[in-house]
């Protein structure tokens, strides 16, 4: 059962119950209450006496009932409580499998997708892309709740935890997406979570799949952005595998061939001298498209200093970065150069 609908009805128990009541997973984490401002807190830490109970007798139901009071209140409160949820876990089992479905699909396991599908009312041919949020393991209730509010799930839309740390996202569009709009949807995730939870998490963003058959590769694609992201785009947080697209040819090249491109173009004496600065002045000039004019502003130096330091790297390196082609050339290097040290930090 969804963990949105478990709260939905906690939500109609606000006003019948002054005690706390709710349900906590198997970390001890709880996860829906008629008090929200207890979600996401480890029942251990609460200051208040509780009595717990298992939903039902059924190993694999992943949460357990806790009711403030005494016993009485809870020998009274209990039963009533439980059947209700029972009976909306029975109602909503479809969810519950969906979400399992989808685990096993990204996974890569195959096998059951097709005859299962339809079963679970599923599409199998629609266009969907996975994003992946990234964030510490006690804030994944909290931030599960975030998503559904800042980017809400539509029909065949699909939120859930695949790890400790992991979150996927599953969103379908009638048409493919501009990187734009993939992007926002990306920064309104980001957004919510750090306003609520003051953690900034990494999100990467899978290519597109347009049937269940190639969902499995929207995933992969967005944890190898996940990886990529974090060694080329350190200064984000959010990578899209569709706008990686050097970075990515860098990281399928072998890391011998990397390494004669990087002694070609810049090697080890010249990379001695061209220091943190420099390289910082040199990306700012990338970044403002090899604008010499906006690049002083931003660094808040005169043009004449930014023009004499390009002229410095000119001749160390015996390329004028002003130019299109030579700064193509600097740029891979500079990001071979990452790549490698990455590689040998591994």
């Amino acid at each position: 059962m969804s963990i949105s609908l478990y709260q939905k009805y906690f939500d109609l128990l606000t006003n019948s119950f002054d005690n706390r009541i709710g349900l906590y997973d198997n970390h001890n984490i709880v996860v829906a209450s008629n008090k929200k401002n207890l979600i996401g807190l480890k029942l251990k830490d609460l200051d208040f006496v509780y009595y717990s109970f298992s939903l039902s007798d059924d190993v694999s139901v992943r949460f357990s009932l806790f009711v403030e009071g005494s016993a009485d209140f809870a020998k009274i409160t209990v039963p009533a409580v439980r059947a209700a949820i029972n009976a909306l876990s029975a109602n909503s089992r479809v969810l519950v499998d969906s979400e399992y479905f989808f685990k096993q699909l990204i996974s890569g396991d195959l096998e059951e997708a097709y005859w299962k599908a339809p079963s679970l009312e599923i599409p199998v041919d629609l266009l969907r892309i996975v994003f992946v949020i990234k964030l510490s393991s006690k804030n994944i209730p909290m931030a599960l709740k975030i998503i559904r509010e800042v980017a809400p799930a539509r029909e065949n839309d699909y939120i859930f935890p695949n790890d400790s740390d992991e979150i996927v996202f599953i969103r379908h569009f009638k048409s493919e997406p501009q990187s734009s709009r993939l992007m926002q949807i990306a920064n309104q995730i980001s957004t919510g979570i750090m306003t609520e939870l003051v953690e900034q998490p990494t999100i990467a963003i899978g290519a597109p799949s347009t049937n269940l058959k190639t969902l499995s590769r929207s995933y992969k694609t967005a944890i190898n952005a996940l990886n990529i992201g974090s060694v080329f785009e350190n200064r984000s947080r959010i990578y899209s595998y569709m706008t990686l697209g050097i970075s990515r040819l860098i990281t399928s090249a072998p890391v011998e061939k990397c390494k004669a491109f990087l002694n070609e173009v810049l090697n080890e004496n010249v990379l001695k001298e061209l220091d943190e600065d420099t390289m910082a002045t040199v990306q700012c000039f990338f970044d403002y498209n090899l604008n010499i004019s906006l690049t002083a502003r931003e660094l808040y130096i005169h043009r004449n200093t930014l023009v004499y330091r390009l002229d410095r790297i000119q001749d160390l390196t015996g390329l004028d970065v002003r130019k299109f082609d030579d700064a193509l050339l600097f740029k891979i290097a500079m990001l071979i150069q990452k790549y490698l040290r990455a590689s040998r930090g591994n």
